[in-house]
């Protein structure tokens, strides 16, 4: 058995039948494959290479030559590669010819029943326009930073320059880009519309919040400073602290003795927090996984004390206001991964469809399995 960040099962969440399915399944296959995740691994696209991995061999030797090298579950990061390798409407010859040699690999995805032990979770997108002076600092850094490939790129909204040796000065363009979206300081002035937004939402939603930044200083700070303002309560948890300032930050939270969970990317992962009404994530990133796990601190199995409780999460994102009579200019760092990821998703949805359409608990193969036990 090969297992690969494989967790011990939680026996209160699945049934008996389920489990001793799959206990059936991998006594009669020579190999398995173990694996935990949300849902197969990080994103559904992961199972991509654990695939290729699984069958390289096998395929090479019964795949027509030049199917292969296709490489039909490696080549699936756009919507366009995705469509070579499935269709537009299902699978196509390639994408059949390859889940066949795969039907001997039983996939199993048990997802159990929601309760009310679970929390439910709403999503709102946060839109907060540059102020003149965030949109004339942008402005300069864009000049600075940017070559005409790399405009075009962000117009189109691809995810990797032309040019690959332009890609360290791309992400760091995005990455001042991102800072610039949360907060400029001019002449002694600070601006840093998104975070007066978060105040905003903060008095419309009372009760205990998580707000979470990819930043320190142009995040997590900045937070904090207007925060202590008005006088709300918080706690920081940016990898900074002693792993007794981490158990005591987390204790006071979820006893309620502050209000606010500030928290970086450094804050680990795993955290439990109690009765959060609600999420802010500061600013959008390249790894959505990352963002999923700051968001499922908040929501977890019996995270709250009351049954079938709400969490609203709000996604922020800084934006350029359209001048009338001016040149359209590229969307702004934000704006850009946020399409992005949007996009990423989508792919990863679809590819998740086809997926756990041969799961165990979908496919003809696996019902077979079940009802033979």
């Amino acid at each position: 058995m090969a297992a690969q960040k494989a967790q011990r099962q939680n026996q209160e969440h699945q049934s008996a039948t389920a489990g001793n399915s799959k206990i059936g399944c991998a006594a009669q296959a020579s190999k398995v494959l173990l694996l935990t995740g949300t849902p197969l691994v990080n994103r559904p696209s992961d199972i991509a290479p654990l695939l290729n991995m699984i069958v390289k061999d096998h395929i090479r030797l019964t795949v027509p030559t030049g199917l292969w090298s296709s490489r039909v579950f490696t080549d699936i990061p756009t919507d366009e590669g995705f469509v070579r390798a499935f269709g537009e409407d299902g699978l196509n010859a390639v994408g059949r010819a390859v889940w066949k040699e795969l039907l001997p690999c039983v996939l199993s995805h048990f997802q159990p029943e929601r309760t009310p032990d679970f929390p439910t979770m709403t999503t709102e997108t946060v839109k907060v326009p540059m102020t003149p002076e965030q949109a004339t600092v942008y402005r300069a850094w864009e000049t600075q930073s940017l070559t005409r490939s790399m405009v075009a790129m962000l117009s189109r909204q691809t995810s990797v320059p032309p040019d690959l040796a332009h890609l360290p000065r791309f992400r760091a363009y995005l990455d001042g880009g991102r800072r610039i979206c949360n907060m400029v300081q001019v002449q002694g002035h600070t601006y840093a519309p998104k975070f007066a937004r978060l105040l905003d939402l903060l008095e419309q939603n009372p009760g205990p919040a998580l707000v979470f930044s990819h930043y320190l200083n142009q995040g997590v700070r900045v937070a904090e400073d207007l925060l202590r303002e008005r006088g709300i309560t918080y706690v920081l948890f940016t990898g900074q602290e002693t792993d007794r300032q981490k158990k005591e930050a987390v204790e006071r939270y979820n006893r309620q003795q502050v209000r606010v969970f500030l928290s970086s990317p450094a804050g680990g992962v795993g955290l439990d927090l109690h009765d959060t009404v609600s999420v802010h994530i500061m600013e959008p990133g390249w790894n959505e996984a990352l963002i999923l796990q700051a968001i499922y601190r908040a929501v977890r199995y019996k995270s709250h004390s009351q049954p079938q409780a709400v969490v609203k999460v709000y996604r922020y994102y800084c934006y350029r206001r359209v001048m009338p009579l001016t040149t359209p200019l590229p969307p702004s760092a934000d704006v850009y991964l946020m399409e992005v990821s949007r996009r990423k998703e989508r792919v990863n949805q679809r590819f998740l469809e086809y997926a756990l359409q041969h799961s165990m608990e979908q496919s003809d193969v696996g019902q077979c399995v079940v009802e033979g036990l």
